[in-house]
This record gives structure tokens, C-alpha cells and sequence, in this order.
């Protein structure tokens, strides 16, 4: 969502993510600039606790719907 510009937790090193995500359990990225309320509360959703989260195809669904009529070429 942020064209890569950015690794995420790019400030920490890998055990200090870990040791956040193990301290912290709701460790959240922030939300990328110009994005949608829609795309910001799938991210929210995939963020649950796993059988609480969306399907691959019910996410992939969710971006067609978004995209259609849309040419990204």
C-alpha cells in the first residue's frame, strides 16, 4: 500500500519487533497516507484473531469489486 518506500517497523530490528509483538500482541503498522476507509478497515479485519479473519477469496473479492471499470495499466 505504500509503493515498498518503507520496510515495515523499518525504525526496529527483527528482535525488537518480535520482542513488541510478544509484549504488545495488537503491534499495528500505521496507516499508509491516501488510503480508504474501506481498504483501512479490511486491514483491521485481517488483523483478527485467525478464525475471525476475512478468506483469501472474500479479501481478493473485495479488491475486484473495487477495481472494476478501473484500468490499472
Amino acid at each position: 500500500m505504500t509503493n515498498c518506500e518503507t520496510l515495515p517497523y523499518g525504525l526496529l530490528n527483527d528482535e525488537q519487533v518480535l520482542e513488541n509483538l510478544r509484549l504488545i500482541q495488537n503491534l499495528h503498522l500505521p496507516k499508509p497516507d491516501n488510503i480508504s476507509k474501506e481498504v483501512v478497515d479490511l486491514m483491521l479485519e485481517c488483523w483478527r484473531p485467525v478464525f475471525e479473519r476475512p478468506t483469501f477469496e472474500e479479501i481478493y473479492n473485495f479488491f475486484c469489486k473495487r477495481l472494476d471499470g478501473i484500468s490499472i495499466v
